[in-house]
């Protein structure tokens, strides 16, 4: 019965609960002849109930210890399961941008496969070297023709299809023509001078 009381009842009421249990108890062991008129007898009564009401003050201490230490543990229990919500948030983000970072680095390795494969299709086919002199590049009379550099091209590439299709350039000339220094990268889009000798 007191642990069903206690379960169902607040704080405030197992206070006074104890309180009264408390004094009932210890004015049981007020010796009977403190019931009397005898003087010592009120003196004895007078004693006890001082040890009651110092009993009371600290079962009142208690219990506003109690009542501290249980918003103590309940706030840090909200600050727990925030710290736990910010967990899964943060967990949720890293797991966006790993994917993120997977599908980025599939995408670039993608990239770097199509550009070395354009790269060795200009270097070695014909057709595309025709393709190349014919759309890429317009004559300059008595001089030269100019090119436009196509997406994945070299100065190895481009000397290469003007020489398949009868003009002899190596990749010296162009880089002499064009003020270019020693292993100096070209750009998509970038005018070229091709050299006639």
């Amino acid at each position: 019965m007191l642990i069903a009381f206690w379960k169902n009842s607040s704080a405030g009421y197992l206070k006074v609960f104890f309180i009264t249990l408390t004094c009932l108890v210890l004015s049981l062991e007020v010796p009977i002849h403190a019931q009397t008129h005898h003087p010592s007898a009120r003196e004895d009564a007078a004693i006890e109930r001082g040890k009651i009401l110092r009993t009371a003050d600290q079962i009142d201490i208690l219990w506003n210890k109690i009542e501290n230490l249980e918003k103590e543990a309940s706030f840090f229990k909200k600050r727990i399961q925030s710290l736990e919500e910010q967990n899964r948030l943060l967990e949720k983000q890293l797991a966006i941008q790993q994917k993120d970072a997977q599908q980025n680095r599939k995408a670039l390795l993608k990239e770097v496969a199509s550009i070395i494969e354009d790269s060795q299709k200009n270097g070695v086919g014909s057709s595309m070297a025709s393709r190349s002199t014919t759309e890429n590049t317009s004559a300059i009379p008595e001089k030269g023709y100019e090119h436009v550099v196509a997406k994945g091209e070299s100065l190895w590439g481009i000397s290469r299809n003007y020489t398949n299709q009868g003009i002899k350039v190596t990749v010296e000339d162009i880089r002499l023509a064009n003020q270019l220094a020693k292993g100096q990268i070209i750009r998509e889009g970038q005018k070229l001078f091709i050299p006639i000798k």
